[in-house]
């Protein structure tokens, strides 16, 4: 039996920022909808950098409670209380990452296994044209993330059910909070690989197959942890 270690590590300052921001914003400290305190003003309030409030106001974004104006200024979500699924993850990034990417694999199969029996040829067609901005991307030797990313959404979206493509981009900026949308890819040339992948899943989706979206979809996201060297085991 593993010994509690004597120490534990603390969140970071930025964590410990957002979580009483977070708090605050839960318990009605800020109106809904209205302008959210500037950077210096929540500095000098919680005696912090402002290179901490910027790092810990940009977690509130990532789980919706705060949206970005134009001009730097931030305000309040409408109903931060109905947009907000928290997991508190602290900065266990490597854990955090691992059980984001088993739920992505529990629940994007699923998207694509839906969008192969509702898909309509329009949104199909979405999803060709998806690839296609991928190759282009690829072949002008840009890496190719911006373009992935909205090919996912569009099996989302194929899949018929706005809630599931609200929560999927949920997991997914979580994701991205973790990794940086940059380094999903080291390369183009992983990313040519991954591409093989995507064609696979829209043939499948195209052929009115779901139980074979679903299982190349499982695939596509297992070995997407294993490129951050996570390994997730789904039945």
């Amino acid at each position: 039996m593993t010994a509690e270690p004597i120490i534990k590590r603390q969140a970071s300052l930025a964590q410990q920022v957002a979580d009483f921001l977070t708090e605050e914003i839960n318990r009605g400290a800020f109106e809904p909808g209205g302008m959210f305190p500037t950077e210096a003003e929540l500095a000098a309030r919680l005696d912090v950098s402002r290179t901490v409030v910027r790092e810990a106001i940009a977690r509130l974004k990532h789980e919706g409670l705060i949206e970005t104006r134009r001009g730097g200024r931030s305000k309040l979500a409408k109903d931060p209380s109905g947009l907000v699924f928290r997991l508190d993850m602290g900065d266990q990034q490597e854990t955090a990452l691992e059980k984001l990417y088993e739920l992505r694999a529990i629940i994007e199969p699923e998207a694509a296994a839906i969008a192969a029996a509702r898909a309509k040829p329009k949104e199909i067609q979405v999803l060709k044209t998806r690839l296609h901005e991928i190759r282009k991307a690829l072949a002008d030797g840009k890496d190719g993330t911006e373009e992935s990313l909205r090919f996912h959404g569009a099996i989302i979206d194929a899949s018929g059910n706005p809630h599931l493509a609200k929560f999927v981009s949920w997991v997914d900026k979580k994701l991205w909070s973790f990794t940086g949308i940059k380094n999903l890819y080291k390369n183009g040339e992983m990313l040519t690989g991954v591409h093989g992948e995507h064609e696979e899943i829209v043939k499948a989706i195209e052929e009115r197959n779901p139980k074979k979206a679903r299982k190349i979809a499982r695939k596509h996201v297992i070995k997407a942890a294993r490129r951050h060297n996570l390994h997730i085991d789904i039945p």
